[in-house]
């Protein structure tokens, strides 16, 4: 299943965007969804469509390069799929938060921000499906708390932000995460 998620999010952000998106590499779908969403919680406010919180929204001088799932600090963020190791962090991310970047078994790679300094794992920890990666905290700039989730397919290499790449300020193999994290959100809590 994640394979058609990861398929299905490619094509959409292709249709969607000026930025060239690469699609996955076909793998066997299966017919359960094997992910979960990063969350303990819904999320308080909507990141879909014109919302704010939405991939691809206004910021100052970027569009937003994932999505900002916004909930209580303290909020529980977990490994959305199996089979994932910590590639780097927890570091500083923004606004006095930190950052962890997590590569699963099929390349993908997603980024974890907004977590508190107290993060429960390391870079070359092994993550599956639900592990706790941290717990969300207060941006120093508006006293709010979001998990920002970036996802990119793994065909780039290099930093995942890139300063003059594109109108995200972010390597080129970047994915909007919204289609997966609909599906997911509807398979862990339901309608």
């Amino acid at each position: 299943m994640r394979a058609l998620l990861l398929l299905a999010l490619s094509f959409v952000a292709m249709a969607c965007s000026s930025t060239p998106v690469p699609a996955p590499s076909p793998r066997e779908p299966s017919s359960e969804v094997s992910g979960l969403f990063p969350l303990s919680v819904r999320p308080a406010e909507p990141y879909v469509g014109e919302s704010k919180n939405a991939f691809g929204a206004a910021r100052m001088n970027r569009k937003n390069a994932g999505v900002s799932l916004v909930a209580e600090s303290g909020t529980e963020v977990r490994s959305i799929f199996d089979n994932g190791k910590v590639i780097k962090g927890p570091y500083a991310f923004y606004a006095g938060t930190y950052g962890v970047e997590v590569q699963y078994a099929d390349g993908s790679i997603i980024r974890y921000g907004g977590l508190s300094d107290h993060s429960q794992v390391k870079v070359g920890d092994q993550v599956n499906k639900g592990s706790v990666i941290g717990h969300l905290t207060n941006r120093k700039t508006d006293n709010v708390s979001s998990l920002h989730l970036e996802l990119y397919s793994g065909r780039a290499k290099g930093p995942l932000t890139k300063i003059g790449e594109n109108e995200f300020v972010r390597r080129g193999d970047l994915q909007d995460p919204t289609p997966a994290l609909r599906i997911l959100e509807r398979a862990t809590f339901g309608q």
